[in-house]
């Protein structure tokens, strides 16, 4: 693996690539973490393998952290990043990726994109995604004893810590609360045995419902975020093939 970090006005990340970096198609990486921990440190193998079997490279942000760095800063990070690549690459060659609340990053910049009319990338891929900061999906509660992973007091606690209560609502902060009109394609990846499984479903039926194309990977009791634990476990090496190649067949060829 090859690395190599960056500073730019607006965002820090890393360089992340098994050989080197000449390929067009670039992955742009938000880490998961609450949005409390993580950096592109500890995504950075998940993120080069992924990159490996796609073909590309990836740019994993080093993003804030809540509390001391709440909403709306994160998003910001991650826009300031997609604009500083756009000034660069056609957006045909861009994916965004993320898990967990590095998803919901995701969503949310695709929505100020969406808003403002800025090139959108050729897909979004989504890991576990967390779209409802208010937990307000029925997994929440009839899953809690099945997810060894993810706690409800823990995610509340870091939902708090990134926004306070009267903006969970935001469609910003809980992108499952927006219309997903005009988003571009999306693979979403989520186990039946977590907390957030019902985060993924409603965010497939309200793309479905608004003509976005979406495909949904469903694992059986796998844990929260499985395949970055893909050195360890065959599930995980099997959905992130998946991934890779849903991000190179999105959009399909001519």
């Amino acid at each position: 693996m090859v690395t190599k970090d960056i500073h730019e006005e607006g965002f820090q990340g890393r360089w992340v690539s098994i050989n080197n970096f000449e390929q067009e198609l670039t992955i742009l990486y938000c880490h998961g973490g609450g949005f409390t921990v993580g950096s592109a440190l500890t995504h950075q193998n998940f993120a080069s393998r992924l990159a490996s079997q796609a073909g590309a490279k990836s740019l994993v942000l080093n993003l804030s952290l809540a509390p001391e760095h709440p909403y709306p800063k994160q998003l910001q990070e991650t826009l300031k990043a997609y604009d500083w690549l756009l000034g660069q690459m056609n957006p045909d060659n861009i994916v965004l990726a993320g898990d967990s609340s590095g998803a919901t990053l995701v969503l949310s910049a695709l929505g100020k994109m969406v808003d403002a009319a800025t090139p959108l990338p050729r897909s979004a891929v989504l890991v576990s995604p967390w779209t409802d900061l208010t937990h307000s999906g029925p997994s929440i509660q009839a899953l809690k004893q099945k997810d060894p992973m993810v706690q409800v007091e823990t995610l509340k606690k870091w939902a708090l810590n990134y926004a306070p209560e009267d903006r969970l609502q935001d469609p910003f902060v809980s992108p499952c609360f927006r219309d997903l009109t005009g988003f571009p394609p999306m693979l979403v990846c989520v186990s039946d045995s977590e907390i957030l499984y019902s985060d993924s479903t409603r965010l497939y039926d309200k793309a479905k419902a608004a003509g976005v194309p979406i495909t949904m990977i469903t694992e059986k009791r796998a844990l929260h975020v499985w395949p970055i634990f893909h050195n360890s476990i065959p599930e995980g090496r099997k959905t992130l093939e998946v991934m890779a190649q849903f991000m190179v067949d999105f959009p399909p060829s001519a």
